[in-house]
């Protein structure tokens, strides 16, 4: 995982809504990279955009959270290249639409559950194949 600042623009730019955010988000980098460079790293990745607000830590007063955009990739190898070769260009296209004090993540998606098949049946299933491959030995 990798987190950094965004230099540069110091005002927020796009819609509030989330969707806005991101779309114009992924605008700004396929402009950065060019439609071939996106397509081949970026098509199959999510993109998340979250502000909140939060307790500030030193006044203890309620702020405004920090712009974040997140880069969800599929797997390791993406998310590692991703931040390897292209972390300057998401940073500077999230500081295009949030504005510099917006943050930058490159995650992993967490594994999709596996299906678990009652034990009963994956017995019935196992012991199907089983009594076909006797079956097959003794013909």
């Amino acid at each position: 995982m990798t987190e950094d600042n965004a230099p540069g623009m110091s005002t927020t730019h796009g819609g509030n809504d989330g969707k806005d955010v991101i779309e114009h988000f992924k605008d700004a980098l396929k402009q950065r990279l060019g439609d071939r460079t996106f397509d081949l790293w970026f098509s199959q990745m999510r993109f998340e955009f979250r502000s909140d607000e939060h307790e500030a830590v030193e006044s203890g007063e309620p702020t405004v959270g920090r712009p974040q955009i997140t880069v969800i990739a599929p797997g390791q190898f993406a998310a590692d290249r991703l931040s390897k070769n292209y972390l300057r260009q998401i940073r500077s296209a999230s500081s295009s639409v949030c504005g510099s004090e917006a943050t930058v993540k490159v995650e992993v998606a967490a594994p999709a559950k596996q299906v678990e098949l009652p034990f009963d049946l994956a017995l019935s299933f196992t012991g199907s194949l089983l009594g076909a491959f006797v079956v097959l030995l003794n013909v």
